[in-house]
């Protein structure tokens, strides 16, 4: 059974084990934008090098383009 008393409408849970989460240029709140790195991550899209580019960086991190 999942304990509900610790949730929070401000969070989307924990990171996956094996998986590396970074939050990057943050604004004065806090919030800029979420990367990660794990086995879990995608390869990269179908026979699209560019676009696999412009979303996974040179140290493998993806890049979401979601705000935390």
């Amino acid at each position: 059974m999942t304990d509900t008393s610790e949730k929070s409408l401000n969070s989307c849970g924990v990171s996956i084990d094996g998986t590396i989460l970074k939050i990057i240029n943050p604004d004065k709140d806090g919030n800029g934008e979420i990367i990660y790195r794990g086995r879990n991550r995608f390869m990269g899209y179908y026979k699209d090098l560019e676009n696999t580019k412009n979303t996974i960086d040179s140290d493998g991190f993806l890049h979401s383009g979601d705000v935390g």
